[in-house]
């Protein structure tokens, strides 16, 4: 998701990270913006998942768990795997 998508996604959702990045939620996505730009996370690979409610951070085992219309995903820092439950 680039920042002109972004900016006509409904936002729904925010969360500053441990690590100073925003995620954002959106109706179509979530996007992470960080200090080497935005990125998107194709989260329809996982479980056809379009729009992401809320997050959760989990500093302890340095995950993000996103609350979206298909269920939980948790988001892992350490390998960048998505995993949904």
């Amino acid at each position: 998701m680039s920042i002109p998508t972004l900016i006509l996604a409904y936002v729904v959702a925010l969360l500053e990270s441990q690590h100073g990045e925003v995620w954002v939620g959106t109706f179509a996505g979530v996007a992470v913006i960080g200090k080497d730009g935005v990125r998107s996370l194709d989260l329809v690979k996982v479980n056809d998942t379009q729009s992401v409610f809320d997050f959760f951070e989990d500093r302890a085992a340095d995950a993000i768990w996103m609350a979206t219309d298909r269920g939980l995903i948790r988001y892992r820092a350490r390998d960048g795997q998505l995993a949904a439950v």
